[in-house]
């Protein structure tokens, strides 16, 4: 059975001793938190506990090598975590722990960060951080992320009663007409909110917005990062009588497109009709046969079956498939 021994627990390290072995281990380390909490609660661990929340590298690039065309990469030495040539903020990398440890598909995590790092707004890059850091809100299969908005009881906007925001419409407006700026706090924007700001955004319907975060232009610093201002966004879903806080917070898109009213509107088939039987489209880097015509169930994704150069077949959402130009 291992051993820890010569424990000493600091706001910047923790050094130990496992089975002979000096480990330091930084506060900027994944884990650092939760590591710290085991080994000064006052409560008996288990050594391979600490020693699992230590080596997270190998459990990350396991499941990172499932996910087709990623740009993720593992610093095994470090246990840190890159995008391409950058390395991820702690915020993003503890919103990956947290995907894994919940059992959720990495794959859409890794096209969220795919689709953040091409925000040409710098800014926003890093306040999008601050907002996802204070909202447990879902991220989607193709890298977009969920939240909330209230509008007039007949889905027009509250503040000019001109946009429509039924459930099914995209919203959007050009970047350059949007204010960039995080101190001014109500200015030109679409705006969306976590859970914590609703009641500042008054009575009418609550609705579900999807946000892909390369359109997020600001997050302004009232609220506590609770709300942001977005070029555009997809309205997918209304929120009803369900308590709103248990709506999004921790859950997948498939687990809150089951629990939202059925006045979600699904896309329609429209959107994939250029994906036919026996035709070549791109996967990725892969030109690939669609073998089935596209097809869903109830509220879930469309999907298709396609069979790659290996002649694998592989039943994939048709939101992953691009037309061959």
């Amino acid at each position: 059975m291992k051993r820890i021994t010569g424990v000493v627990v600091t706001t910047k390290m923790i050094s130990l001793v496992l089975d002979g072995r000096p480990c330091s281990i930084h506060s900027d380390h994944i884990n650092f938190e939760k590591i710290t909490k085991k080994l000064t609660s006052g409560k008996t661990y288990k050594p391979s506990d600490i020693e699992r929340l230590m080596q997270i590298a190998a459990e990350v690039e396991a499941n990172l090598e499932t996910v087709f065309g990623t740009s993720l990469t593992i610093d095994r030495k470090r246990d840190q975590i890159f995008w391409k040539e950058t390395r991820l903020p702690p915020v993003l990398e503890k919103k990956l722990l947290q995907t894994l440890y919940e059992n959720h598909s990495i794959s859409g995590f890794s096209k969220f960060v795919d689709n953040l790092m091409q925000n040409p707004i710098e800014s926003a890059i890093k306040e999008l951080y601050l907002f996802l850091e204070k909202a447990s809100l879902p991220i989607t299969h193709d890298g977009h992320f969920l939240a909330y908005k209230v509008v007039r009881e007949n889905f027009m906007d509250k503040h000019t009663g001109k946009i429509d925001n039924s459930v099914g419409k995209i919203v959007e407006m050009k970047r350059e007409d949007c204010d960039i700026r995080r101190e001014k706090e109500c200015s030109y924007g679409l705006h969306f909110a976590s859970h914590s700001y609703l009641h500042v955004m008054g009575s009418g319907k609550t609705i579900i917005l999807k946000i892909n975060p390369r359109d997020v232009v600001a997050i302004p610093k009232d609220y506590y990062n609770a709300k942001g201002r977005a070029c555009r966004y997809e309205v997918v879903g209304l929120g009803g009588d369900h308590n709103m806080k248990e709506l999004l917070e921790g859950k997948t898109e498939e687990e809150v497109m089951e629990t939202i009213d059925e006045t979600y509107v699904a896309r329609t088939k429209s959107k994939f009709d250029w994906i036919q039987k026996d035709t070549k489209v791109m996967w990725g880097t892969k030109k690939v046969t669609v073998l089935e015509e596209p097809s869903k169930k109830s509220k879930g994704p469309w999907m298709t079956v396609i069979r790659d150069s290996s002649k694998r077949k592989h039943n994939i959402r048709c939101s992953e498939l691009q037309e061959i130009e």
